[in-house]
């Protein structure tokens, strides 16, 4: 919205000037003045170029990642053949979860990171139990921050609404990207979607089938109370 305003700013500002200028141009009987009438243009075809290269690159990135979160969401349904009830697209009083799965191992909350590959070179993530590395860079935005929030408001709201603690884990996927070895005892999964149901097969069961529909039903609950208030 911002950005509109100021192309809309600068779109005002130059026809002002211009209209501003051809009324002292007429006032004085001046002759034409091209230079600056195209000095102007060439200006606003620059910004204008600027802005739309910007907002194509922003269209471009919110539809892979829109794509990645799809293919993600159609893995994740197949869970639900093993015990899992899955959760997608839970905007929540400022947070935006893409998935949350509930089944034997316990509550999984699930960030999808989709992004573009560089051609000709091997698309590596490596995660040391604290920070992500993406090709050897860190990320703008620190991933692993932003999904263990997301798991700690998910907890809160079912400890809220059970009134019991469910055991939780936090867990980034990246679609299409080799993901080094998960380093041990992190409370993190950093994983390329393909991993994630080998990962859960060798977890633990911690939940019993009742507690599966228990906790997943105070969720569902919750979510549909807050229907287009977050």
């Amino acid at each position: 919205m911002l950005s509109r305003g100021v192309t809309w700013a600068i779109l005002a500002i130059a026809l002002s000037f211009q209209a501003a200028m051809e009324w002292y141009r007429w006032y004085w009987g001046l002759p034409p003045m091209p230079v600056i009438h195209t000095a102007i243009a060439a200006v606003a075809i620059f910004v204008a170029i600027i802005m739309w290269r910007r907002s194509a690159s922003q269209a471009d990135r919110l539809q892979l990642g829109r794509r990645g979160e799809i293919t993600v969401g159609q893995m994740l349904e197949e869970l639900r053949s093993d015990g899992f009830r899955v959760f997608h697209d839970l905007a929540e009083e400022g947070y935006n979860i893409d998935h949350v799965i509930i089944g034997p191992p316990g509550v999984f909350v699930i960030e999808t990171k989709t992004l573009s590959m560089p051609e000709g070179r091997k698309n590596t993530i490596h995660f040391d139990g604290q920070k992500v590395l993406i090709n050897g860079r860190m990320p703008d935005r620190d991933p692993i921050e932003q999904v263990r929030a997301c798991t700690d408001r998910v907890g809160e709201i079912l400890k809220r609404t059970t009134g019991r603690s469910a055991p939780m884990r936090p867990v980034v996927l990246y679609p299409g990207w080799w993901v080094e070895r998960q380093p041990k005892g992190a409370d993190v999964w950093v994983l390329n979607p393909k991993a994630l149901s080998e990962f859960l097969r060798h977890e633990q069961v911690r939940l019993s089938e009742s507690d599966v529909t228990f906790f997943a039903s105070a969720l569902e609950t919750h979510l549909k109370a807050n229907a287009g208030t977050a």
